[in-house]
């Protein structure tokens, strides 16, 4: 065979009959760009590479495919643009937007929540959320609905949440009722009160006591010693 270049000459249709001679084939292009070979009866063999355009998903996928062979679950093949995207989506889906599923269970992107539920669990056993408000005994703790806090109920410690069997300490008290003490009262400064006082001993800061003997009330110096007494006689001292 000659060296150099040899050219194919782009035909409209095939070669016409007794082209080539006997014994001779023809090689030829055509204006769909591809290349053929024509031989002498008269057969044509379209010569051009067929290209598998399939694909492998990895190296252990045992049978190439199409793209939309190859997807699952969310990802699709779009046929009409003929790429890949997302199920249901959308060029420009706008803003505020989730991707997911509707109540229905549909993919695509839908709106944000305009709300928020903002409901608490009063701990991890709390088998119900609720508001606030909901979560609070109302005995002793409210919700301000005003301002929206939580707050001691009646304004502060009424003695309707005192337990009165256990033991408080507090820089002062003011009590316009009563003060009933079935144990010891103990104050460091003033007593005073438009009420009624029930208490065992009253002891003062300097030692001395008031404490009952039967119905007298009898006063104690720092050393138990009785110094005065009093009952329905009046006032005496010690006897």
């Amino acid at each position: 065979m000659p060296s150099g270049k040899f050219y194919l000459k782009e035909q409209t249709a095939d070669p016409g009959t007794g082209d080539p001679s006997t014994g001779y084939g023809v090689l030829y292009c055509k204006s769909d760009g591809k290349v053929y070979f024509k031989n002498d009866d008269g057969d044509i063999y379209d010569l051009t590479y067929a290209q598998d355009e399939k694909v492998k998903a990895d190296s252990g996928d045992p049978t190439a495919g199409y793209l939309a062979d190859k997807v699952q679950n969310s990802i699709e093949v779009d046929t009409a643009n003929h790429k890949l995207q997302l199920v249901g989506d959308s060029a420009s889906p706008g803003a505020n937007k989730y991707y997911g599923t509707d109540s229905a269970g549909d993919k695509g992107w839908y709106d944000l929540p305009s709300t928020t539920d903002e409901k608490v669990k009063a701990d991890s056993g709390d088998p119900t959320a609720g508001y606030l408000e909901d979560k609070v005994d109302n005995a002793t703790l409210e919700v301000d609905t005003t301002n929206h806090y939580l707050q001691v109920k009646d304004g502060g410690i009424g003695p309707s949440k005192i337990d009165s069997s256990g033991s408080y300490t507090m820089a002062s008290l003011t009590t316009s009722g009563d003060i009933s003490c079935g144990g010891d009262l103990s104050v460091t400064g003033n007593v005073e009160c438009s009420g009624d006082v029930y208490a065992g001993d009253l002891v003062f800061k300097n030692g001395y006591r008031f404490t009952e003997r039967g119905d007298a009330l009898v006063l104690l110096d720092p050393d138990g010693n009785e110094v005065l007494f009093i009952d329905r006689e009046g006032l005496r001292g010690a006897r």
